[in-house]
């Protein structure tokens, strides 16, 4: 399972579902017999670094009670029964993904940028990765991994490959969400969703 639960801003009622929200998601995956769970958190989380810039940010717009219930999430989490993996993606854009995402320790200090599309390449990888599993690792974008400092790349077992526009016909045909259209293959499909701008 991949849990990618998270508020932008402190909802009025003050009731925050990076906290019991991911919660009472882990415990329902382990009760229904789940293995896996990967946690999408944040920086700023738990014994991550967090710049100086970012810091503030949160402090600023409020967001401070949602890194706290993160954390609280997070301990839950690794006290469960559960083969988590927990990924703290930077700032996040929605640029395309340019290259393979880098992983890197809690402590590694970097300019934390990080595409959505990275986020999702590396929480899919982690599924089947078994090196991943009780990892906590802050994801980067490719270039962002040449300026690291305080933090060997962690690399994943299970081998990244660059996304390309075309899926395999079935999977278009079993989202409606999708628009499709056949390619020249008869085993490819155009899948109509935006990334990163482009479609």
């Amino acid at each position: 399972m991949i849990c990618t639960l998270g508020e932008g801003w402190v909802p009025a009622d003050a009731r925050i579902v990076d906290g019991d929200g991911v919660i009472n998601l882990a415990k329902a995956a382990e009760e229904a017999g789940a293995r896996r769970f990967i946690l999408v958190s944040s920086v700023g989380v738990g014994d991550s670094w967090t710049p100086f810039f970012m810091y503030w940010i949160f402090r600023m717009l409020g967001g401070m009670p949602i890194l706290h219930e993160k954390t609280r999430s997070e301990d839950y989490v690794r006290s469960s029964g559960l083969q988590w993996t927990i990924l703290r993606p930077g700032g996040l854009t929605n640029f395309r993904m340019r290259g393979e995402p880098v992983l890197l320790p809690a402590r590694a200090r970097v300019p934390e940028l990080t595409t959505r599309q990275a986020v999702a390449d590396v929480a899919v990888r982690c599924l089947q990765s078994e090196n991943a599993i009780s990892q906590a690792l802050t994801v980067v974008d490719h270039w962002v991994g040449w300026v690291a400092c305080g933090g060997t790349p962690f690399h994943l077992d299970v081998p990244w490959a660059a996304w390309t526009r075309h899926v395999p016909t079935e999977l278009c045909r079993s989202s409606a969400q999708n628009r499709w259209n056949k390619s020249n293959s008869s085993d490819q499909c155009k899948v109509g969703t935006r990334v990163g701008g482009q479609e």
